[in-house]
C-alpha cells in the first residue's frame, strides 16, 4: 500500500509541474522579456542615430507563428487535452520575441547611454571600436562579440558620441 501511494504522488508532482508550473514559467518569461525591452529602451536616452536592423523577423513568419498558436488552442480544445495547450504555452516566448523585434526595429541605433540592436548595449560594456571605412563602424564589445554596423549616416557624430563615451580607439 505504501509503494502504490508513493506512485500516486510521483505521478500527481509530475503533472502539476507539467500542467501548471512549467507553463506558469514559460509566460513569466515571455513577459519579462517584453517588460525588459521597455526598460532598456528607456534606458537608452535621446537617440542620436537610427540603424537599419538585420535581425529582423518577416511578418509571413510572424503570422505563421500566430496561425500555429490559434490553431494549437483550438485544437486543445477540440480533442479536450491539456498537452496540445501547453504545447502553445511554450510558444508564447517564441511568438513574444518575434513580435518584440518587429515592433522594436525602427528603433536599432546609437543613444546617449548605449546601443540598441535587438538589446539594449550600454556603453561601459563596449570594448573598443574602429572604422574600417568610410561609411563603416565595427564595435567590439567586452563579451568578445564584434558587431558591424554598414551605411551609417551621421557617422562622425557616433564617433564623436563614443570618444565622449570613453570608449577607446582601436587600429
Amino acid at each position: 500500500m505504501d509503494f502504490n501511494l508513493f506512485v500516486y504522488k510521483i505521478i500527481t508532482i509530475f503533472l502539476v509541474y507539467k500542467a501548471i508550473i512549467l507553463p506558469l514559467c514559460v509566460v513569466g518569461m515571455a513577459l519579462y522579456q517584453i517588460l525588459s525591452r521597455r526598460k532598456n529602451l528607456s534606458d537608452a536616452g535621446k537617440n542620436y542615430v537610427i540603424i537599419p536592423s538585420k535581425n529582423s523577423t518577416s511578418a509571413f513568419l510572424l503570422y505563421l507563428y500566430l496561425f500555429a498558436l490559434i490553431l494549437i488552442v483550438i485544437l486543445s480544445f477540440l480533442v479536450k487535452s491539456t498537452e496540445y495547450l501547453i504545447f502553445s504555452l511554450v510558444l508564447l516566448p517564441i511568438l513574444s520575441s518575434a513580435f518584440s523585434s518587429k515592433s522594436y526595429e525602427h528603433i536599432c541605433g546609437f543613444y546617449e547611454n548605449g546601443i540598441i540592436n535587438g538589446n539594449f548595449i550600454p556603453w561601459k560594456k563596449i570594448h573598443s571600436w574602429k572604422r574600417p571605412s568610410e561609411d563603416t563602424l565595427i564595435l567590439l564589445d567586452k563579451d568578445g562579440q564584434a558587431l558591424k554596423y554598414d551605411r551609417i549616416k551621421n557617422i562622425d557624430e557616433v564617433i564623436q558620441l563614443l570618444k565622449n563615451n570613453n570608449v577607446p580607439f582601436r587600429e
